[in-house]
């Protein structure tokens, strides 16, 4: 799961393929391959340009993967022996030369080329900062082109490959310039191998075999790059959401302040008006308390007593408790006499009136009991009026 993960991350959607084709002047080809839902399409090529012309057609942000064909290239036809590689070059150092081999059951087809012109070529390209992550060397990986033609012939560049089946058979030259259809395109015998070297560098085939080793630290150098956009991205966008996240929680808790503050407000207006209350309710305390309201000797008590002993011939209209001393003015304190009650009412009986008014004198608490009003009425009956002063 992890293999899978990483190579999605460094697999490279677009690999720029050059052809070096060497010779009195070193001609380059170019494809530009394209790896889409496992499909590889052409979409930019170029041929028989000069290094500089090359230059212009190639894009430094994609890796570049080389195909060695032209003078100084051999190819050759072995049998598949334990020294297969002396036979191809007689009485030569091999560790002076670069084989890149497609190897058979029974047999060997290699592409040999020495290491100074090849080396010099990397040189060439990573001295103009290209990246160079794979390469080939002659015709032999247009092998695995050969289930996209329905013939047993295939040219490549200016050699035929002849076919058995599926089996590679034997190889010629060729002169002449021929057209090939691989899949839905149309690919010059020059184009060939590039194409072929770029499927086997999306899709490598075991049989073709060549040392790349010497490539393994640009290929580490573009995984580097790979990983370094992802997750240089991966931070940038981080970066970005959470600068969204701290914008929207701003915004959020900007919402919130104004809300505090309208609360604040709303509650500091509250308490203004409850301190208001407050002072209201203790001055109308101090009024009642200086009124004698919240002594033992109040309101239920007096009337207990003063209506303990009514005779039924005598009933109450009025009742006032401490009344004020005069009318009441807005901005002047109230005043009560603490220690004065008037009734009032009306009486039937004479008798009985004089009879309750004697009974009200003998109270212990009341100092005098005296009549402010005495009148007959139309109903036979009396309205009366009396004072009671308390000790």
């Amino acid at each position: 799961m992890v293999q899978k993960i990483k190579n999605r991350i460094t697999h490279d959607k677009t690999i720029q393929v050059v052809g070096v084709q060497f010779g009195r002047e070193t001609r380059y080809y170019v494809l530009r391959l394209d790896n889409t839902n496992n499909e590889l399409f052409v979409t930019e090529k170029s041929g028989g340009l000069s290094f500089e012309g090359l230059q212009s057609k190639l894009d430094k942000k994609y890796p570049v993967i080389l195909v060695f064909s032209g003078k100084g290239v051999l190819n050759k036809k072995v049998k598949r022996t334990p020294d297969y590689k002396s036979k191809v070059l007689l009485n030569v150092n091999t560790s002076e030369f670069y084989f890149y081999e497609y190897q058979q059951k029974t047999e060997v087809f290699i592409s040999v080329a020495r290491k100074s012109i090849v080396n010099d070529e990397l040189e060439l390209f990573a001295n103009n900062k290209f990246l160079i992550v794979d390469y080939s060397i002659g015709v032999f990986s247009s092998v695995l082109l050969k289930s996209f033609v329905n013939k047993e012939v295939l040219t490549s560049d200016n050699v035929v490959l002849t076919f058995t089946g599926n089996e590679l058979d034997s190889f010629s030259k060729s002169t002449e310039e021929e057209m090939e259809l691989i899949g839905e395109q149309q690919l010059s015998a020059h184009e060939i191998p590039l194409f072929a070297t770029g499927l086997n560098y999306y899709y490598p085939n075991e049989k073709l075999v060549y040392d790349a080793d010497f490539l393994t630290i640009n290929k580490e150098e573009k995984n580097f790059k790979k990983y370094f956009e992802l997750f240089g991205g991966v931070i940038l966008g981080s970066f970005f959401l959470l600068l969204l996240l701290s914008y929207l929680l701003l915004g959020y808790y900007n919402d919130k302040t104004v809300e505090a503050n309208t609360s604040l407000d709303m509650l500091q207006d509250t308490y203004s008006k409850v301190k208001v209350l407050e002072k209201e309710r203790d001055d109308k305390k101090a009024i009642l308390n200086e009124s004698g309201v919240f002594t033992s000797s109040f309101l239920s008590y007096y009337i207990n007593e003063l209506t303990t002993d009514l005779p039924k011939t005598i009933s109450l209209s009025e009742f006032l408790l401490f009344p004020n001393t005069k009318k009441i003015k807005q901005t002047e304190k109230v005043i009560f006499k603490t220690n004065i009650i008037t009734i009032k009412g009306v009486s039937s009986s004479n008798t009985m009136f004089n009879k309750w008014i004697k009974g009200l004198r003998k109270i212990k608490w009341i100092t005098k009991a005296e009549i402010i009003k005495y009148k007959e009425n139309r109903q036979n009956q009396h309205d009366f009026g009396i004072k009671i002063i308390i000790r």
